[in-house]
């Protein structure tokens, strides 16, 4: 990779849309520009212009957004051209450009890269990009987010600066060991800082997965007895005939998933229909009991249950299971109960339990507290592992003086070593590396 020479890419997704974006960052950045546009505007702003390609007649009017360095994404001069028409204009205005003189087609992630290099993005940050790009939910976009807004890095780098002093004050006692007065931090101070040190790092641990985990759908149970209807629902939900759906009871044995993107469009969840639930199939044949076996299991995998009965009998649904009286365009006939009422025929309540569902999958996402990416997390459990040896160092100390502050020193600046991966000491071509190998061009 060239840096100091100008780049231009496709900044939109592929595919039909009615906009598409085309990136510039570099010194040639005016200069190609204006083999496009007439006198383009060389002040940082938007601003609309109309821009002219061989073999089209007429101008096309598009939106010019100008970056002047070092206020923009790269800290290069640069340029988006925000296009109307689509991925096919678009690709005609990127020739022009690429047949500049000193204008190149950008690698994979370049725009990032070169963010990453003139200290516009953190490492941490610079990652968080292509995260961002991938959310599929609103709990992964939040995630994303917080790690591109410098939030978990602070958070990171507040456990750096709490375990720096502690090891400070673990040196210091080093450095004055031949002053028997003097104790620069006492065992029971030092494994009070160190728990709380890893207590914060298993938080960071505890409340999310690595990005590649991130990605997965929450599971939403459909469940309930034989011909409660819950076929029918799934379709509804799904938007079409997914599930079989027969009056005969036991009809669905297998668990059958099917990802549905749910109302109000927040959440994309794995949405699973399964056999009815009775007692009394079990024994019954080993298909039957086979499909009372993935049901129940299916049920301790859910992130969200709905449990549906049309007679709102609910006495063996979990207690947290959203509670659903299907069939509801049939009269009652159960004592009834606080239940979303459905009819998946005619649509009936659908949209509440729509909503419900989504609340739930958000409520149960672990992308909510906490994004992590994969190199993330793995540093962070490391330095979790190197903090809780220093504490097991720290109790085999009998004494008002620590007995082994060598080791307990060497464990402590492993962990922020470890920690120091993630915010910064690394090195840049690993980084480099890990951005040109998962970003897509123009990003």
């Amino acid at each position: 990779m060239v840096l100091g020479d100008t780049i231009a890419a496709l900044a939109s997704a592929p595919g039909h849309s009615a906009r598409a974006i085309v990136r510039l960052s570099g010194p040639v950045t005016h200069g190609a520009l204006c083999a496009l546009i007439d006198d383009p505007p060389a002040e940082r702003g938007a601003s609309v212009v109309r821009i002219s390609l061989p073999d089209l007649p007429g101008r096309i009017p598009c939106v010019l957004v100008r970056g002047v360095a070092p206020a923009s994404y790269t800290g290069e001069d640069g340029a988006e051209l925000i296009i109307p028409g689509g991925a096919h204009i678009a690709r005609l205005v990127l020739d022009v450009l690429l047949g500049i003189d000193g204008v190149r087609r950008a690698a994979p992630g370049e725009f990032t890269v070169r963010a990453l290099l003139v200290g516009k993005l953190a490492p941490e940050q610079a990652e968080s990009v292509g995260a961002l790009v991938a959310a599929r939910s609103e709990g992964e976009l939040v995630a994303a987010n917080r790690v591109l807004s410098g939030e978990s890095g602070s958070a990171y780098r507040g456990v750096i600066g709490s375990l720096a002093h502690a090891l400070a004050l673990v040196e210091a006692g080093i450095d004055f060991a031949e002053h028997e007065d003097v104790v620069a931090i006492a065992p029971h101070d030092l494994r009070t800082r160190l728990c709380e040190i890893g207590d914060r790092l298993d938080s960071f641990v505890s409340h999310a997965l690595p990005s590649e985990q991130l990605g997965g759908e929450p599971l939403v149970v459909i469940v309930g007895p034989p011909n409660a209807g819950k076929s029918t629902l799934v379709n509804r939900l799904a938007g079409w005939d997914r599930a079989i759906v027969s009056e005969i009871p036991g009809t669905t044995r297998d668990v059958v998933e099917h990802a549905v993107d749910l109302h109000p469009g927040r959440v994309r969840v794995r949405l699973a229909d399964t056999a009815g639930i009775d007692g009394a199939l079990i024994g019954s044949s080993d298909a039957e009991a086979g499909g009372q076996q993935q049901s129940g299991d299916a049920i301790g995998r859910a992130g969200v249950v709905v449990w549906c009965d049309p007679r709102c009998v609910f006495d063996n649904a979990p207690p947290d299971a959203i509670l659903v009286r299907t069939k509801s365009d049939l009269p009652r006939t159960g004592i009834g109960g606080d239940a979303i009422e459905v009819c998946a025929l005619d649509g009936r309540g659908i949209s509440d339990l729509e909503h419900a569902i989504a609340e739930r999958a958000l409520a149960a996402s672990p992308a909510g507290e906490w994004g992590v990416l994969p190199r993330h997390h793995d540093a962070l459990q490391a330095a979790g592992v190197c903090v809780r040896e220093a504490i097991d160092l720290v109790d085999g100390n009998p004494g008002e003086a620590l007995a082994t502050p060598e080791l307990i020193a060497q464990c402590m600046r492993s962990a922020l070593d470890a920690i120091g991966r993630i915010v910064g000491d690394i090195t840049t071509d690993d980084i480099i590396g890990r951005i040109q190998s998962t970003f897509c061009v123009g990003k």
